[in-house]
């Protein structure tokens, strides 16, 4: 696994609506990295990751990232998220890719 954790720029209009309809974030088919497009391919897996609200010292948690592994169209696995938080004001940061699998760590 080669860690990487830099911001991806998905290409406007390549997001999935049908998801945002739901509260999830509309992964897009298209993220700009590096200063190459690189295209989805398919979801491997999705899951979603919750933390503690530390702003009042409250014992509830929220939803903190959104998880994807995804099988690139140049073979690749990538491992993102959706980070709902805002540490960023520019929109483009929220989706930040963590790593880049071997194709036996999918799991």
């Amino acid at each position: 696994m080669e860690l990487l954790s830099q911001p991806l720029q998905p290409l406007p209009g390549s997001f999935d609506a049908k998801a945002m309809a739901y509260g999830e974030p509309g992964l897009p088919t298209v993220f700009k990295w590096a200063g190459k497009d690189f295209a989805v391919r398919s979801v491997l897996r999705r899951w979603k990751s919750d933390c503690a609200d530390r702003t009042h010292g409250s014992s509830e948690r929220y939803r903190d990232k959104f998880w994807y592994d995804l099988q690139m169209a140049n073979g690749e696995i990538w491992r993102v998220y959706f980070d709902r938080q805002m540490r960023s004001r520019k929109v483009t940061q929220r989706w930040i890719l963590y790593a880049v699998l071997d194709v036996d760590e999918e799991d």
